[in-house]
């Protein structure tokens, strides 16, 4: 009777250890001996052998698990194991258990690529702005312009940029007062006026900035056309089509045609991809690389639309490695000896409030 008392005990003792832990009281401890008790995290060299319910895995019907053995039997649902794990070995400060799994293998073994730093890096922006009429008329253009510098170490500081222009007299250049303005006049080098101070280190600073004086159809990166035309009362029918310069490249060109309503087009012909913004009442003409194997496109679409007028204003955005300013990078030296500097350059145009109509 005292064995039966004391047996019933000591379930009734390793339950509530059960559920301090986390355990549910479903779970019973297994064992033939006293040996198979449970543990408390602090001295964490043992566990004991559990019967899971079907929701659980293990590794035995019985075990005497060591510290190694944890890994081999989840206590836990399998989406919970980890952070039982990271949770344990927080608690006894062990270090963080390392799956080996394969992502983790690759991500070990592939390092990330470099980023490629030159003694003098050069970059130079333009964004372009346009209102174009629905007729085709250029009603207000201009392209702002810039060139940064940034030198990555002291020694590359001390440096002049010789600069390649060519048919630039549609443009208005100007320089920091720090640069020398009468020896970029003369031979389009930048230069700081004293060669005793090298420009800042490991920031950009403008060292050139220019501005159009007027436009022309020329320069125009692209343009766009679009007739709308009433078929039957509330249906129009919509053609629209771009052009581009054939000195230029584009990327990313997506083009924002108004629709005045909410209801779907009707995609007659398309070069390209479209897609309906429902809420913004807009199709979104996407065409993406334009060059010379796709100078020019068009799109045509039926439309439940009653007002000629709704298809406007038209926005195009994109980007270039082309600008239209025709400036380059000749060389970069060193003010004191003029020896040759390795330089690394970025050219890039996009388009800024770029309207038709």
């Amino acid at each position: 009777k005292d064995q039966a008392r004391d047996a019933a005990k000591a379930i009734r003792d390793r339950q509530r250890e059960q559920q301090k832990y986390g355990l549910s009281s479903s779970m019973q401890g297994i064992g033939s001996s006293d040996h198979d008790s449970i543990t408390t995290p602090s001295d964490f060299t043992t566990a004991p052998a559990v019967t899971p319910s079907p929701s659980f895995t293990s590794t035995s019907q019985k075990q005497t698990t060591t510290t190694k053995s944890i890994k081999s039997m989840s206590l836990v649902p399998k989406n919970k194991g980890k952070s039982l794990e990271e949770a344990l070995a927080k608690e006894d400060k062990l270090q963080p258990v390392i799956t080996n799994t394969k992502s983790n293998a690759i991500e070990a073994i592939t390092p990330s690529a470099p980023v490629i730093q030159q003694p003098v890096m050069l970059s130079i922006t333009e964004t372009v702005s346009a209102k174009i009429s629905r007729e085709g008329v250029i009603e207000s253009f201009e392209v702002k312009g810039s060139l940064s510098l940034t030198a990555t170490n002291e020694e590359s500081s001390y440096c002049s940029v010789k600069l390649k222009q060519n048919d630039i007299n549609s443009f208005a250049f100007s320089t920091p007062p720090k640069v020398n303005k009468a020896l970029y006049d003369k031979s389009g080098i930048i230069q700081l006026k004293s060669t005793n101070t090298g420009f800042p280190v490991a920031r950009p600073v403008g060292v050139l900035k220019w501005t159009s004086l007027n436009g022309n159809d020329d320069m125009l990166p692209i343009t766009v056309n679009c007739w709308p035309e009433e078929e039957s009362k509330g249906h129009i029918n919509v053609s629209i089509e771009y052009s581009i310069n054939n000195k230029i490249e584009l990327n990313d060109v997506i083009i924002h045609i108004p629709l005045g309503t909410s209801e779907s087009p009707n995609i007659v012909s398309i070069d390209g991809n479209y897609k309906h913004n429902h809420s913004e009442h807009e199709l979104i003409w996407d065409i993406g690389l334009i060059d010379s194997s796709n100078a020019s496109g068009s799109l045509e679409f039926n439309i439940n639309q009653k007002n000629l007028d709704s298809f406007f204003p038209i926005t195009i955005e994109f980007q270039s490695n082309t600008l239209l300013c025709d400036i380059d990078i000749a060389s970069v030296n060193h003010v004191n000896d003029n020896k040759a500097i390795q330089y690394g350059l970025v050219k890039e145009m996009s388009a800024k409030d770029y309207i038709i109509g």
